[in-house]
């Protein structure tokens, strides 16, 4: 059964709850060398969103995903796979109940998935306007598609392509994008 899709508006506990548990996977994954960012909706100040931290951990070497792996695996995360999106693998949190509801991607440094989250959000972050009618198309869609993900997903695509290319991501690595699903 689907979840109910539910946009709040924006709530600056996700920052904090961001910074939590960047400060939990720095005090955890050693030995690698990675950053940290806070991507998706929540990551942009003023914009609502589903209420769920979207996190991802960057790392510029092959050799260091097992390092991340383990020692993530360690901490209560289970390794999901790449769910289709080529060095993009998804943890799920099975530790305490102690966060706030967070999906975690690890990525290799400079695939375009990245580069969609990263250009997307920050494109956003600076040209507020857009900001806000990404906004209100999101609840609109949330109304329409209540309990259909994929369907709410989809519809947001060709705003989310506008987006991109105003960004200045190449229109081959957007069409990449599109064709495996990554938006």
């Amino acid at each position: 059964m689907n979840k109910i899709i539910e946009i709040a508006d924006y709530d600056l506990k996700w920052a904090i709850e961001f910074d939590r548990l960047k400060q939990f996977y720095s005090d955890n994954i050693k030995g690698a060398k990675y950053k940290i960012e806070h991507v998706g909706s929540t990551a942009v100040p003023g914009l609502c969103a589903k209420p769920i931290i979207d996190i991802v951990i960057i790392y510029y070497d092959k050799n260091d995903f097992d390092i991340i792996e383990n020692q993530l695996e360690n901490i209560g995360y289970i390794h999901r796979g790449d769910l289709g999106i080529t060095d993009r693998e998804v943890f799920k949190y099975e530790g305490e109940d102690t966060f706030m509801e967070h999906h975690l991607y690890v990525c290799l440094a400079g695939i375009t998935a990245l580069k969609n989250q990263i250009k997307f959000r920050d494109y956003l972050i600076s040209h507020p306007k857009d900001a806000e009618d990404y906004g209100s198309l999101k609840k609109i869609l949330a109304e329409i598609n209540r309990n259909d993900r994929a369907a709410y997903c989809y519809q947001k695509t060709e705003f989310i392509v506008k987006i991109l290319e105003k960004s200045g991501m190449m229109k081959r690595e957007i069409d990449q994008i599109v064709k495996m699903n990554e938006i």
